[in-house]
């Protein structure tokens, strides 16, 4: 039996070229256009229900995509953005300098291990897939954030690929063959 999960990563945020982990960012002007848009697409698709990240960011895209299927959303702090710590708030620049090792491991693409700084893609897999799998529906839309959508699709899949860096209000079906 194969069950069909929507991954879509919310709109663009105000603080663009920033990590914003669990600070809770509001979508940009641009950012709202685009969570109208995805939720065209996805609202095509006819889901059946519709979860999201407890981040404004997200819900606001959430929104969008369950006025436009005819649906209301739940909302579950388990699909949050990797917790980033000290590094959240941060633009790429400021966390090389404050924390080079660090950066330069995650630049060197350690990102499944904690760090000082980091919660690590397994942890947030195990959260995020749980929340994914307490919820009915399908195909069944979850709203959530960069790498959230990255370590569900490794947990699910096993594999990376070129959707490892989902842009702002993209989005990728899955199909998750169950036992």
């Amino acid at each position: 039996m194969a069950r069909v999960i929507v991954l879509v990563r919310h709109g663009a945020t105000v603080w663009p070229g920033r990590f914003t982990g669990h600070r809770d960012v509001e979508l940009s002007a641009q950012g709202l256009v685009e969570a109208k848009t995805v939720a065209r697409t996805v609202a095509a698709l006819r889901p059946r229900a519709v979860i999201s990240s407890d981040l404004a960011r997200a819900t606001a895209t959430a929104a969008e995509i369950a006025a436009a299927a005819g649906l209301g959303f739940t909302v579950d702090a388990r699909l949050r953005e990797e917790h980033l710590g000290a590094w959240s708030g941060l633009d790429h620049s400021e966390v090389r300098q404050r924390f080079p090792a660090e950066y330069a491991r995650w630049r060197a693409g350690e990102l499944w291990a904690p760090g000082e700084n980091r919660e690590g893609l397994d942890a947030v897999a195990d959260r995020a897939v749980e929340a994914i799998d307490d919820v009915a529906g399908d195909p069944l839309v979850v709203v959530t954030h960069a790498n959230t959508a990255y370590a569900v699709v490794r947990r699910l899949l096993g594999e990376v690929g070129p959707w490892a860096d989902l842009p702002p209000a993209g989005h990728l079906v899955l199909t998750e063959e169950r036992r």
